[in-house]
């Protein structure tokens, strides 16, 4: 089959003799001077590719050098996503000291990753964006089902706004994302103190998305008030290698962690650092946080109980495994085992400094043996 091509109006080609009609060339005699109707033809990398972000920098510029650098995040995604078949291999986004609105993630063609990288989170500023058409909440960086890319960011700090909804970060994936995941790493700092409303979310997954932070220096900085820091739902997973260092006395309105319908929190890095008032987690309808080392429920940072409830597990096949003091508060539904029941009795109140390891379930008051 013979594909037809055009020629393009910059430039002036006698027509192939060999063709069908007037204005017309064969394949064998395409050149840089023709292009094929109603396609887009991407640019396929065969290396790794750098771009640039700059203030001072002009979207009608290439991006490919410091000098000719573009000016916002969403035009460099924008880009990459309509114009690269990405081929497996790393685009890097380089980012410029200064403040830059933030952006929605889009789905790439070819694989491969792309990292937006600042001049260091003492320098480089992401604040809450305004709509961008992806999920539309003002976040400071967004993503819905951008599969088979990884997309990963570091060396900046998120400044979320103070507006209702407000997020730093809200990933989602409306199918199962196969190569594709979401990853901070070093040198991310989370700035919330605007974070005042407690409709807000530090980082927000659902629909199956997946967040992993790397390891690194990973902080939450301010006296804000929002609901959560990290808040999953209808399943997918946040993976945390980090430590994160709390710092500044924030307040979590529901929890460090909140999850609901299994969603998932898989920790394995080390124990935040630094104080905060607030539940350390609330989990319900099937979530989970599973791998640490802690039975007792301190592991994150909050000063109150974390909470349970309708199949919610913290830590393996249980709810909760540890002395009656530690017990969350009583959710209707949990259950635990304690390891120091002065009684084995079944359904009444559990109290401690015993030696009887029993299982207990909360009746939203109390915490009864059975």
């Amino acid at each position: 089959m013979t594909l037809t091509v055009k020629h393009a109006f910059t430039s002036a080609i006698a027509d192939d003799p060999a063709a069908s009609a007037a204005g017309e060339v064969l394949p064998s005699h395409w050149n840089a001077s023709h292009v094929v109707s109603g396609l887009t033809l991407r640019d396929i990398l065969t290396t790794n590719r750098n771009y640039f972000v700059s203030a001072t920098g002009s979207d009608s510029n290439d991006g490919l050098t410091i000098g000719t650098a573009w000016a916002t995040l969403q035009h460099a995604m924008l880009f990459i996503a309509g114009n690269l078949d990405i081929a497996g291999f790393v685009v890097i986004v380089n980012i410029g000291a200064g403040s830059f609105v933030g952006f929605g993630a889009l789905s790439c063609v070819g694989g491969g990753a792309i990292l937006f990288t600042g001049a260091g989170s003492a320098s480089t500023t992401i604040t809450g964006g305004a709509n961008d058409g992806i999920i539309n909440f003002g976040e400071c960086f967004d993503a819905d089902f951008v599969p088979y890319t990884l997309i990963s960011i570091n060396k900046v700090t998120f400044q979320p706004s103070a507006g209702n909804y407000a997020f730093a970060v809200y990933v989602r994936a409306s199918a199962f994302i196969g190569d594709g995941a979401i990853t901070f790493s070093a040198d991310v700092k989370f700035d919330i103190s605007s974070m005042n409303n407690t409709s807000s979310v530090v980082l927000s997954q659902d629909v199956g998305a997946e967040i992993a932070l790397q390891p690194g220096p990973i902080s939450i900085s301010g006296a804000g008030n929002p609901l959560a820091v990290f808040r999953g739902s209808l399943g997918g997973a946040i993976v945390n290698f980090s430590n994160p260092a709390i710092s500044g006395g924030p307040t979590w309105a529901s929890g460090y962690i909140v999850l609901t319908e299994g969603a998932q929190y898989i920790e394995q890095g080390n124990q935040p650092t630094g104080s905060a008032t607030g539940p350390r987690f609330a989990l319900s309808v099937n979530s989970a946080i599973v791998g640490n080392s802690d039975p007792a429920g301190t592991f994150y940072p909050g000063n109150a109980v974390g909470t349970l409830d309708r199949n919610a597990t913290y830590q393996g096949i249980t709810d909760f495994t540890g002395s009656v003091a530690s017990l969350p508060a009583s959710v209707r539904n949990a259950e635990a085992f304690v390891t120091d029941a002065n009684s084995t009795t079944f359904g009444a109140i559990v109290a401690g400094s015993g030696a009887n390891y029993v299982p207990v379930y909360a009746d939203g008051t109390n915490w009864r043996i059975g």
